[in-house]
C-alpha cells in the first residue's frame, strides 16, 4: 500500500475523481492512513466505494471531513449520519472555488491511463471537475487503471476547456 504521508500533511486539503474515475485504491489508502496523517479534508463527487460508509460512524476515520457537492452514491448514507459537509453550490461553480482555494486542493488522488511512449498519462473519464482541481493542486499521486482505447494516447483536448498540462507517469 502506498504511504500517503509522502504527499499528504495535518491540515491538507485532498480531492479524489468521482465515480468510474475514482481511484479506490488511493482513497482506502486514505482512509486507513488518515488518524495516523493528522486533520485532513476531502473533497469528493459521486462514489461507489463503500469503504466510505461501511459501518458509519466507526467506518469513518475521525480525523478526516468529508465535503462533496451532493449525497451521491454512498456519500448519502454519509449524509444522512451528519458527517458529510455539502457544499451550496452549482456543480458550474466548481472550478471558481478551486481556483479561490475554497475547495481542498493541495493534494489530489488521481486514476490515470498506463503512460504512453512519451511517459504520459491521461484522466480518461475522469476529466470533469479534476481538470480544473489539477492546476492548483500541488502532490498529485496516481494510480494506474485498465487500459482503455481511448486512453491511451493523450491528445490534450478535453471538450471545450483547456486541460491541466500532461502529467509525467513517476509511479
Amino acid at each position: 500500500m502506498i504511504d500517503l504521508g509522502r504527499y499528504i500533511s495535518a491540515g491538507d486539503g485532498v480531492w479524489w475523481g468521482q465515480g468510474g474515475a475514482e481511484p479506490e485504491p488511493l482513497v482506502n489508502a486514505l482512509l486507513e492512513q488518515a488518524d495516523r496523517i493528522g486533520p485532513v479534508r476531502a473533497f469528493c463527487g459521486l462514489t461507489w466505494n463503500d469503504r466510505l460508509s461501511g459501518d458509519l460512524p466507526d467506518s469513518l476515520p475521525d480525523s478526516l471531513t468529508v465535503l462533496s457537492y451532493g449525497g451521491l452514491g454512498e456519500l448519502r448514507r454519509l449524509s444522512r449520519h451528519g458527517l458529510l459537509d455539502v457544499v451550496p453550490c452549482h456543480y458550474s461553480a466548481l472550478p471558481r472555488m478551486f481556483e479561490r482555494g475554497q475547495l481542498p486542493s493541495d493534494v489530489g488522488l488521481l486514476q490515470v491511463s498506463p503512460p504512453n511512449s512519451a511517459g504520459l498519462v491521461s484522466l480518461g473519464i475522469g476529466v470533469e471537475y479534476v481538470a480544473d482541481a489539477l492546476r492548483h493542486t500541488r502532490a498529485r499521486p496516481g494510480c494506474r487503471c485498465r487500459p482503455s482505447p481511448q486512453w491511451s494516447r493523450p491528445t490534450g483536448r478535453c471538450g471545450r476547456r483547456p486541460p491541466a498540462r500532461p502529467t509525467r507517469w513517476t509511479g
